[in-house]
């Protein structure tokens, strides 16, 4: 499927001195400091899509691996991956980036839906979480996804709660004078629970995350709405 038609001369192209398109690599890319945007176009061919974002994805893991071993040649230049819907590409090469390449210069933004879109790519629970354990920063908008809001929930710290209880009673006998009485009691009750509950994620208004930054920098925020000549963006 990648080696037939259109796909076999952009993946796979033959040096043509009657086609002055230029023949680049991931590797010349990151050094000449350029961008590539790709649209896998997975919403119509997936299987295809899929294909090609993981052959990518691994080149690149192969790149920042030379730049880990032999540098530069020069000063670091930061190299930033950003993948959206990550779980129609995510693959082993992936997860060692993630692990590995920060010594490389590279920053990896992850954006996916819920951590089931994951763990069905991957194949198992365990592999999906290892591959998430592997970021340093979660900033998470609305989750719909019961699951998902548990296990950022659960990554959280507690805190100490700390709950008041009174107690007023009194008393009357037949004689107010002589059978009067009166009781006054307090109680206090401490309890760890967690700082944000898992609901909340799912109750988020638009625009709204939550963040859990690297040194523990726990963040609510709202995205900022951005006008231009009084018209959104």
């Amino acid at each position: 499927m990648l080696s037939s038609g259109g796909l076999s001369e952009l993946l796979s192209p033959i040096p043509d001195p009657d086609d002055d398109r230029p023949i680049i690599n991931t590797k010349q890319i990151i050094d000449n400091r350029a961008v590539l945007w790709m649209g896998l176009g997975n919403l119509s061919d997936q299987t295809v899509g899929s294909m090609i974002g993981s052959i990518i994805l691994s080149d690149l893991t192969a790149v920042s691996g030379s730049r880990y071993d032999f540098g530069t040649n020069g000063a670091p230049l930061k190299v930033n991956l950003i993948v959206d819907e990550v779980a129609e590409v995510m693959n082993t090469p992936l997860i060692s980036m993630l692990n590995k390449s920060r010594g490389a210069g590279f920053r990896v933004i992850l954006l996916t839906q819920t951590l089931a879109d994951i763990t069905t790519r991957l194949g198992s629970a365990e592999k999906a979480r290892m591959a998430i354990g592997n970021i340093n920063n979660n900033i998470i908008l609305r989750l719909k996804d019961g699951e998902t809001a548990e296990y950022f929930a659960e990554s959280l710290p507690e805190v100490l709660i700390r709950q008041m209880g009174t107690q007023y009673q009194t008393s009357i006998g037949h004689n107010p004078l002589s059978e009067y009485g009166g009781r006054y009691g307090e109680t206090m009750q401490e309890e760890y629970k967690p700082i944000i509950p898992a609901w909340v994620f799912g109750v988020l208004p638009n625009l709204h995350y939550l963040a859990n930054f690297t040194g523990g920098s726990l963040i609510k925020g709202r995205l900022p709405i951005i006008k231009v000549d009084d018209q959104l963006l």
